[in-house]
Order: C-alpha cells, then sequence, then structure tokens
C-alpha cells in the first residue's frame, strides 16, 4: 500500500510545531540538515523509511528523544 508523501510545506509547519529551526531539527533526531532541507524545498521526498521516522518524531516526540538520548 503506497502512502501519500506530504508537500514541502508541510515538512515545515510541524517542524515549526516543534519550535526547531532547522539546524535544531536535525541536530535533535540525526538527520542531514540538507537531506532535510532538500525535503522541504520540494528538492527530494523522504524515502518511505525516513517518511516513517518523520511520522513518529511529529506524533511523539518525546518517544524518539528517549530512544536516541535515552532521556525521558
Amino acid at each position: 500500500m503506497a502512502s501519500t508523501k506530504p508537500d514541502p510545506w508541510h515538512y515545515r509547519r510541524m517542524r515549526g510545531e516543534l519550535n526547531l529551526t532547522q539546524r535544531e531539527f536535525c541536530d535533535r533526531y540525526g538527520i542531514p540538515l540538507k537531506t532535510y532541507r532538500n525535503w522541504e524545498q520540494g528538492i527530494r521526498t523522504p524515502s518511505e523509511s525516513e517518511l516513517t521516522y518523520l511520522k513518529v518524531i511529529y506524533t511523539i516526540p518525546s518517544l524518539v528523544d528517549v530512544a536516541i538520548n535515552g532521556r525521558r
């Protein structure tokens, strides 16, 4: 089953809801800054696995923080 990929503005809006700059978002979640910028600018779309990771970040960011950093 194919998933619908959000338009580039969707990434920016969701990152904004987390109150993070591009650099902060990328540093926090281990995503190369250039890759993320390409997603926001519509130059490239995330792969299915990248899209799944983004969905988890946007749905439960605290869970990802614990998984990456061992912090609660």
